[in-house]
């Protein structure tokens, strides 16, 4: 175990490309996309950043808590996220 954490999120591409940060593999993934929706092929996107322990702690913290929500658990959830 190397000590560091990520966060990974997967999703639409068109909601993904957006937040990622480097421009020049974020223009190779454009142009990946496009050749592939060119051949009518369905396509998600996957990022991952570094985080530090404690954002994690944090984001951990905020999570539990909405997670155990009696009220509108799921906005609450999604928000965190």
């Amino acid at each position: 175990s190397s000590g560091e954490l990520y966060a990974f999120m997967k999703g639409a591409d068109s909601h993904v490309l957006p937040l990622v940060t480097d421009g020049e593999n974020n223009s190779f993934c454009i142009e990946q996309l496009a050749a592939m929706s060119k051949e009518g092929l369905r396509t998600l996107a996957i990022a991952s950043k570094r985080i530090s322990l404690a954002d994690y702690e944090k984001w951990k913290v905020t999570y539990e808590a909405a997670a155990l929500s009696l009220n509108d658990r799921e906005a609450e959830v999604a928000e965190a996220a």
